[in-house]
């Protein structure tokens, strides 16, 4: 017990690294002049939400809700981790 197998620790680097990586960046856009939201520098198409700066774009793009829409219109096979309540889950 409590050993760490080799094979166990890339699967668990390969999860987070996938779970980091952006999808659908090109679906976030510069925006200016919308009277909904004048302070907005980006929006996303897909997700039909706004941000002020890079670092709330980056954010969403590898955030949750995101990755879900873009697996859902895009790519069916993207993995995307599941929540602590899904995990937890009895069979």
């Amino acid at each position: 017990m409590g050993l760490c197998f080799d094979n166990q620790v890339s699967i668990h680097v390969y999860c987070v690294c996938v779970c980091l990586m952006p999808a659908g960046e090109k679906l976030v856009v510069a925006v200016s002049g919308d009277p909904r939201f004048p302070h907005a520098s980006f929006k996303c198409e897909m997700c039909d939400c706004y941000f002020n700066d890079e670092f709330a774009k980056k954010a969403h793009v590898k955030g949750r809700r995101h990755r879900l829409n873009y697996k859902k219109m895009y790519q069916p096979d993207l993995y995307v981790e599941p929540t602590k309540s899904m995990v937890s889950q009895p069979l």
